[in-house]
């Protein structure tokens, strides 16, 4: 995967000729050249993908901290100095996912900030997905000190990278919560609107009548608790 944005003179100049004045120029301070890479960032900024460019990381190959759980990496096609194609792909398939999931689109501003977090998040759980792939152990013995002949005195610790796992899927369900899109959330804003005033009262004169006696009369009867006291 090339890197985004214009590479040839004529690419950017293309970009760049429209420019508005004051659009990221005068209102800036920037000089001509500042204007132009200002340009280039707008133009970043409206293409489909440009509110995630950030997210994934840029291959190392094998120097890459993940390299050992990469299959682009076993297969010898790793793209050192380009963004990562599996977490590329992976976004562009979960931001769609969620988009179409959760009926949003391109102008609902706050849902696609979100969606934006949600999708940095699930990449997050993806790298300690990987980590964990390569070191499984969830409990691991780590040096804490080392006594005065040199030996270490290790302690059961857990591991950071399935601590950090449990902690963003915490984070992704509370995303999820305010994106109102959970089971549970939809379930309990259904029954809310469900039940209306009129409904309420209706079901109150129910239990009501139910708990009448012979007599027409309404009998409360004490808790226990109240009655031991």
């Amino acid at each position: 995967m090339a890197k985004p944005g214009p590479k040839t003179k004529e690419g950017i100049a293309k970009v760049t000729k429209n420019l508005p004045e004051g659009n990221g120029g005068d209102a800036w301070g920037f000089t001509e050249e500042g204007k132009k890479a200002m340009a280039i960032a707008n133009h970043m900024n409206q293409l489909k993908h440009g509110l995630y460019a950030t997210i994934p990381i840029y291959c190392k190959a094998k120097e890459c901290p993940y390299a050992s759980a990469c299959y682009l990496q076993r297969q010898g096609i790793a793209p050192k100095g380009e963004v990562c194609p599996v977490e590329a792909s992976t976004i562009e398939k979960l931001v769609d996912m969620y988009a179409k999931e959760m009926g949003v689109t391109e102008e609902d501003a706050v849902k696609m900030s979100l969606i934006r977090e949600l999708v940095d998040t699930e990449i997050s759980i993806l790298r300690c997905d990987k980590k964990l792939a390569t070191d499984p152990d969830v409990v691991k013995n780590v040096v804490v000190t080392v006594t005065e002949e040199g030996s270490p005195i290790t302690m059961p610790q857990i591991n950071k990278a399935y601590e950090l796992q449990q902690k963003l899927v915490r984070q992704r369900q509370q995303t999820l919560r305010l994106l109102n899109s959970t089971p549970k959330d939809k379930a309990e804003e259904g029954s809310i609107e469900k039940i209306d005033p009129s409904s309420m009262i209706a079901q109150m004169k129910q239990r009501l009548e139910e708990i009448k006696g012979a007599d027409g009369s309404v009998r409360i009867t004490p808790e226990k608790e109240d009655e031991e006291g």
